[in-house]
């Protein structure tokens, strides 16, 4: 049986949590939006993605062979803006590919209408998607706010980045392991606690 955290536990990791999304927030701000939109990217802006979406480590400068393949990945990745209320991601979809919250927020509904959440720049949508083999498609819709501006990968970029710069691979996919854990953990600790 798990230990329970006290609540001091639970403040930190609010403040931590908090603290990230600060940090995320000035690194977006200081983004070369212009580049998204463009079919190069400088590498100032690539180690401003990859940290914030966790690519990259914080305080990390990748070997020159992986920023290359970064570069390239975030050069072929496309940039999109949506106006308020415009439909990002229907339900259904069966498109493979991630979305990175770059500036505004969407809302995620369930198939009955009902708002799962609000999320904004600095987090990444679709993973579940993207990963599926048998893609049954998306279980919810995603509706823009704010003007949003996205930066959407593709699987097959992935794959043809993975197959030329496997390390990038490895960074992608671990990135994508931890993003699905940080969203899994909660519904965990729900059920440990339902069980004590």
């Amino acid at each position: 049986v798990g230990e329970r955290t006290g609540s001091g536990d639970s403040v930190k990791r609010a403040e931590s949590h908090a603290s990230a999304l600060r940090s995320q927030s000035h690194l977006l701000h200081g983004l070369a939006m212009e580049e998204v939109f463009e079919e190069s990217m400088s590498l100032e802006n690539v180690l401003t993605i990859g940290r914030v979406f966790g690519y990259i480590g914080h305080a990390e400068i990748p070997a020159p062979d992986e920023m290359e393949g970064l570069r390239q990945l975030f050069s072929l990745a496309k940039g999109e803006r949506y106006v308020d209320q415009e439909t990002v991601i229907h339900t259904g979809s069966t498109h493979r590919r991630l979305l990175h919250v770059l500036r505004g927020y969407v809302t995620i509904r369930s198939s009955t209408g009902s708002v799962i959440a609000r999320v904004g720049h600095g987090k990444t949508l679709g993973e579940l998607t993207f990963l599926e083999v048998g893609n049954r498609g998306s279980a919810t819709r995603v509706l823009a706010e704010e003007n949003l501006v996205v930066l959407i990968v593709d699987y097959d970029t992935v794959e043809q980045i993975t197959y030329m710069h496997p390390a990038v691979g490895t960074r992608f996919y671990r990135s994508l392991a931890l993003l699905s854990a940080e969203r899994i953990i909660p519904y965990l600790n729900m059920d440990v606690e339902e069980h004590m």
